[in-house]
C-alpha cells in the first residue's frame, strides 16, 4: 500500500461523527397478505458472509451490521496477476476475487495470505477483439460461491474465444469440472460476459451482452448450468434483431418464488424488440412477463439503456429499475404491463445510473455515475429523494452502519441516514462499475490488481 493510502486509512480511523452511528436501526418489513407482496422480498438479519454479488441472489446490498466501521484501517493488501472486475466474496473465512488474467484467488481473511490460487487458461487480448475496452478479456464476471457444497463457480473467457463455466473447490481451488456456456447462435467473439452470475435453485445462471462498441451481431442470453455441470444447459434469448445485451454488473436477482428480472439495453429491430425493457424468467428460463418505458423507442435510438443497471426488488411487489437516462421507474412483479405500465417514475440522477442498486426499507441507495449516491425513500407506490451525497458514483453497499462507495478512484464513506460524506480512500485504480465486497466484520475493496482489506480501528 502506498503511504498517501496508509495515511488516509489512519485519518479515517481519527475521525468521529459524534453521536449516535448512522443506519443502526433496520426497517422491518410491513405485513401484507396480498398475493405480490407474497412473492416479494424482504431483506433478512444482516448476514456475516458474502456469496454473491451484492451478498446474496436478492442482491439487497446489506452487509453486516456488526461490527461499526465508524473508524477503519487497513488490515492487509494482497497483488493480483490482473485487473479485478468483479466484487470481492467472502465464504468461510475466505475472499475469493478473480481477474482478467483468468486467475480465481483464495485469501485467508484473517491475514491476507493466499489460500489457493487457480489459474483457469489464457485470455482473449483486446487487440483480437472487433471492439471493447477491456485488454485483456479474462473473468470480468463476479463469481458466486456456494458454501455448502463447497464450490466456486465462475466463467472466463479463454484464448480462441471460448466462455467456459469452471466450478472450483472452495477449499482447495481444484477444477471440480468445466463446461462451455456458448451456445449455438452465440458468436463468442462479440458477446461479453459482464454480469454477475447468479446461484439459485440448483443452477447457475450466465448472462451475456456486447463489448464496449456495440460492434458485431450480439443479443442478450441467460444460460442455466445444472450445479454439478450435468445435463443439458437452459437457454434464454432477448427478442431483438441485434444488441439487447444483458450486462449490468449486478446481473439477475432473484425473487423468493425462484424467479429471474434481468434488465435489457438498447435494441434494434422492427416493432417492439424488448430494447430497455426488464424481463421476468421463471427458473427454468421461461419468459414470464417484461416491462418497457413508453419511450423505448428513443431510447434505442440514442443508446440511452434501461439495462445499465440491475433491477431491484421491493418488499411490497415493486421492483425499482432506472437507466443511462437517469430516471428511475417503479414496476409490479405481478402483472409487469408491457410497454408504459409503471407505477411511478422521477428523476433520481442528473446523469447516467449503473451497476447495482442497495436496497434497506424504506431506503434505496442508487449509484449516479461518478457524480454520487442518492437514497430514495419508497412507499405507497412513489418514491422521493431522502438525500444527494457528493460521494461515490457506483454501486453501494451497506456494512458497518455505513454506505460504501466508489466513485472514479476514490471509495467514500456515506452516512446513510443523511449523505454525510464521512471520508475518502484514494484508491491508485479501479476497474469501471467496482464495488466493494463485505463479510465478517471487514470490507474488501478490489483497487484494480490489489485487494485492500480494512477493518474496524
Amino acid at each position: 500500500m502506498t503511504a498517501a493510502l496508509a495515511a488516509l486509512f489512519l485519518l479515517l480511523a481519527g475521525c468521529s461523527l459524534g453521536g449516535a452511528r448512522p443506519g443502526s436501526t433496520r426497517h422491518s418489513p410491513s405485513p401484507s397478505a396480498s398475493s405480490a407482496a407474497k412473492a416479494s422480498p424482504s431483506p433478512g438479519p444482516p448476514d456475516a458472509a458474502w456469496h454473491q454479488f451484492l451478498g446474496s441472489a436478492a442482491r439487497f446490498g446489506i452487509g453486516f451490521a456488526s461490527p461499526a466501521l465508524d473508524s477503519i484501517k487497513s488490515e492487509w493488501t494482497a497483488g493480483l496477476d490482473g485487473a479485478e472486475y468483479g466484487e470481492p466474496l467472502v465464504a468461510l473465512g475466505h475472499v475469493i476475487v478473480a481477474t482478467e488474467n483468468d486467475t480465481v484467488y483464495s485469501f485467508d481473511l484473517a491475514s491476507g495470505a493466499v489460500a489457493w490460487k487457480q489459474h483457469l487458461g489464457e485470455p482473449v487480448r483486446g487487440g483480437s477483439l472487433p471492439c471493447g475496452n477491456i485488454d485483456p478479456s479474462g473473468i470480468t464476471s463476479t463469481p458466486a460461491v456456494d458454501p455448502v457444497a463447497g464450490v466456486v463457480y465462475s466463467v472466463a473467457y479463454l484464448s480462441g474465444f471460448r466462455h467456459v463455466l469452471f466450478a472450483l473447490d472452495l477449499k482447495t481451488g481444484a477444477v471440480r469440472w468445466q463446461r462451455g456456456v456458448d451456445p449455438p447462435g452465440l458468436s463468442p467473439v462479440v458477446h461479453q460476459q459482464r454480469s454477475a452470475l447468479t446461484l439459485s435453485g440448483g443452477h447457475v445462471y450466465v448472462l451475456f451482452g456486447g463489448l464496449y462498441g456495440d460492434c458485431g451481431n450480439y443479443r442478450g442470453w441467460v444460460i442455466a448450468s445444472n450445479t454439478d455441470g450435468q445435463g443439458d444447459v437452459l437457454t434464454y434469448q432477448v427478442k431483438s434483431g441485434r444488441e439487447g445485451g444483458i450486462w449490468a454488473p449486478g446481473g439477475a436477482v432473484v425473487d423468493p418464488a425462484g424467479n429471474l428480472y434481468v434488465a435489457v439495453g438498447n435494441a434494434e429491430g422492427s416493432g417492439f424488440n424488448y430494447g430497455n425493457s426488464v424481463i421476468k424468467l421463471a427458473p427454468d428460463l421461461r419468459e414470464l412477463d417484461y416491462w418497457a418505458p413508453s419511450n423505448w423507442a428513443a431510447l434505442n435510438a440514442g443508446d440511452v439503456d434501461v439495462g445499465s443497471v440491475a433491477p431491484a426488488l421491493l418488499q411490497d411487489g415493486l421492483l425499482f429499475q432506472a437507466g443511462k437516462a437517469g430516471i428511475g421507474y417503479l414496476v409490479r412483479t405481478q402483472g409487469m404491463g408491457g410497454v408504459g405500465a409503471e407505477v411511478f417514475s422521477a428523476r433520481v440522477c442528473p446523469g447516467r445510473v449503473d451497476g447495482a442498486t442497495a436496497y434497506n426499507p424504506p431506503f434505496l441507495y442508487v449509484a449516479c455515475s461518478n457524480s454520487g449516491v442518492v437514497a430514495l425513500k419508497e412507499g405507497a407506490g412513489r418514491f422521493d429523494i431522502a438525500w444527494r451525497s457528493a460521494g461515490g458514483g457506483n454501486t453501494a453497499v451497506l456494512a458497518g452502519g455505513w454506505i460504501w462507495s466508489i466513485g472514479g478512484t476514490t471509495l467514500a464513506q456515506i452516512a446513510p441516514d443523511t449523505g454525510e460524506v464521512r471520508g475518502r480512500v484514494p484508491l491508485s485504480q479501479a476497474a469501471h462499475f467496482a464495488s466493494i465486497g463485505a463479510g465478517e466484520g471487514r470490507i474488501f475493496i478490489p483497487a484494480w490488481n490489489q485487494l485492500i482489506a480494512a477493518g474496524p480501528a
